[in-house]
């Protein structure tokens, strides 16, 4: 009768260990799966990163929809990226009209032809509350001096930037990229200040330039 409960006992503690070691061999497996797809997910952000610091130069062009409250306007703009301290942007009306052009360096901004009144949202809205230096870096999907962003862990693209300006919240939205290209550039962006004032972003053309 001894041996049979020793036996017994021995045979649940056999038992108990291997239901242990069970149990710690799957979460070790589940912590290790997590972590390679944490590091894999920053891996692809890091890859498609390096590729947009590459670039030096480009061209892009397409429509601004600006919206706030009951307004709304629509403008056509290009910009192009001469390297990576100094861009040329200009913008005009559905019918041709220039409203703004300037070559941006640095802190320097050239006005080489603008037409300003104080009704003109590109002044109000545009030039004073969004940091131009991040423009050209926000167009290509880099969070320019933003500290807080956000990428998609499946494609490793920015997904949303949080930046403040002045006193301003921005907050970019990357709604879709163009993938037909090297790297893959937004064609939809969505620009929100302070959850009032919407600026969309639908680009036309992408020219990367070597």
């Amino acid at each position: 009768m001894i041996n049979l409960l020793k036996n017994i006992l021995i045979f649940s503690i056999i038992t108990l260990s291997n239901y242990i070691n069970i149990i710690y061999i799957t979460n070790s497996e589940n912590l290790k799966n997590n972590i390679n797809i944490k590091t894999n997910n920053i891996n692809k952000w890091n890859y498609h990163k390096n590729m947009l610091y590459k670039i030096k130069k480009f061209k892009v062009n397409g429509i601004i929809t600006y919206k706030s409250g009951i307004n709304k306007f629509f403008i056509k703009f290009y910009l192009y990226n001469i390297n990576t301290n100094k861009f040329k942007f200009k913008a005009y009306t559905y019918f041709g009209i220039k409203l703004i052009d300037f070559i941006f360096s640095y802190n320097n901004i050239k006005n080489k032809n603008t037409i300003f009144n104080k009704n003109n949202f590109f002044e109000e809205y545009f030039i004073k509350n969004i940091p131009i230096e991040n423009i050209n870096s926000w167009l290509i999907g880099l969070p320019g001096n933003a500290k807080k962003f956000i990428y998609d862990n499946k494609l490793g693209y920015l997904k949303e930037v949080y930046f403040t300006h002045n006193s301003n919240k921005l907050n970019i939205k990357y709604h879709k990229y163009l993938n037909n290209i090297i790297p893959p550039m937004p064609i939809k962006i969505e620009l929100n200040q302070n959850n009032k004032n919407k600026i969309y972003l639908n680009i036309n053309n992408w020219l990367l330039l070597k």
